[in-house]
C-alpha cells in the first residue's frame, strides 16, 4: 500500500504539552499567583492539552514526501473575558509602537530628457531616392527581422518549459494540520459589585482546520470552519435554550462522508525566486 510505504518513510515523534495557559494581568494583579490557582478570573484560557505526531522523513531531498510532518489536535478551548478586559486588551494592543524602517524611504526625482532637433540631411528628393536605391531591399530585411523573432521566441519558449520542471521538482520542507473541534468565547458583562460578572455573549465556532505546505519558492495556507453560532445568555428562547442571535450551520452528508465547509480560505504565498515569477 502507498499509504503504508509513506508511514514507513518517516521517524515518529509525539510531543504532549500539558498546563497550557493565557493569562492577562494588569499590574495590580498577580500573574504567579494566578497561575498557580488555574481558574481565576484574570485567565483567558484555562487549563489545556497539545498532543503532536511529528515526522521527519529518512529520505533527503525527496520530490514528493515533505521532510517534516506535523499533525496536531487540540480539545475544546474555553475563552472568557469581560468586556470591560476586552477593551484593555484592545488599548494595550494599539499602544504598542510600530517598528520604523531604518532607511528612509527617498523619492526619486523624475528628469524629463529635452528635445532635441536634428536638421534631416535629406532634404533634396532625388537625393534621398538615390539613397532609398542603394539600401537593403526591404522585403529580405522583413524576413531576417522574422527569422530573429522566432528564434528569439524559442528561446523563450525553452526557458520557460525549463523553469517550469524546476518548479514542480521544488521540494516541500514542512507540511502541518491543526484539528480543533470547538472554541468557546465567553464575553461577561462587567459589574461593580463585588468585582464579579454577568454572562453576556457566547460565541461557538465548531470544526476548525487549518492546513499548510512550505515548499522552496512557496507557502500555502487553508483553514475552513463548519459552524457558527452566537448566543445571548441573558434570554431563553422558546426552546428553553439560550438565545440564537446568529446560526450559521450546515448539515453533515452522512452518506458519502464529506463534511461541509461553513468558510474557506486558501492562502498562496510565492517567492519572488520563484521560476514562473515572471513580473
Amino acid at each position: 500500500d502507498i499509504e503504508e510505504a509513506r508511514e514507513r518513510s518517516y521517524t515518529q515523534f509525539k510531543l504532549k504539552l500539558e498546563d497550557i495557559q493565557l493569562i492577562y494581568a494588569n499590574q495590580n494583579e498577580s500573574w504567579e499567583k494566578a497561575r498557580q490557582e488555574k481558574n481565576t478570573n484574570i485567565h483567558l484560557i484555562k487549563l489545556m492539552e497539545l498532543d503532536l505526531d511529528v515526522g521527519k522523513c529518512i529520505y533527503i531531498d525527496d520530490a514528493v514526501l515533505p521532510a517534516w510532518k506535523v499533525a496536531g489536535n487540540l480539545p475544546n478551548i474555553d475563552l472568557r473575558l469581560s468586556d470591560k478586559r476586552l477593551f484593555q486588551i484592545m488599548n494595550h494592543m494599539q499602544s504598542i509602537p510600530f517598528p520604523k524602517s531604518k532607511h528612509p524611504v527617498v523619492a526619486a526625482q523624475s528628469i524629463e530628457p529635452e528635445p532635441i532637433l536634428i536638421p534631416s540631411s535629406l532634404s533634396n528628393p532625388e537625393q534621398t531616392l538615390e539613397v532609398v536605391e542603394g539600401m537593403t531591399p526591404i522585403r529580405k530585411t522583413k524576413e531576417k527581422v522574422e527569422a530573429e523573432e522566432n528564434k528569439d521566441k524559442q528561446i523563450q519558449n525553452t526557458d520557460k518549459i525549463e523553469k517550469k520542471n524546476e518548479f514542480e521538482g521544488q521540494l516541500t520542507q514542512l507540511e502541518a494540520k491543526f484539528t480543533l473541534d470547538k472554541i468557546n468565547v465567553h464575553i461577561d458583562e462587567s459589574m461593580n459589585e463585588n468585582n464579579k460578572d454577568a454572562p453576556f455573549l457566547r460565541i461557538t465556532l465548531e470544526s476548525i482546520v487549518a492546513q499548510t505546505k512550505i515548499k522552496t519558492f512557496d507557502m500555502e495556507f487553508d483553514a475552513s470552519l463548519a459552524n457558527l453560532i452566537l448566543y445571548h445568555e441573558q434570554f431563553i428562547g422558546k426552546d428553553n435554550q439560550q438565545l440564537r442571535l446568529l446560526s450559521a450551520q450546515l448539515e453533515q452528508d452522512t452518506s458519502n462522508n464529506q463534511n461541509k465547509k461553513l468558510v474557506c480560505v486558501n492562502f498562496l504565498h510565492t517567492s519572488p525566486e520563484n521560476p514562473l515569477f515572471l513580473t
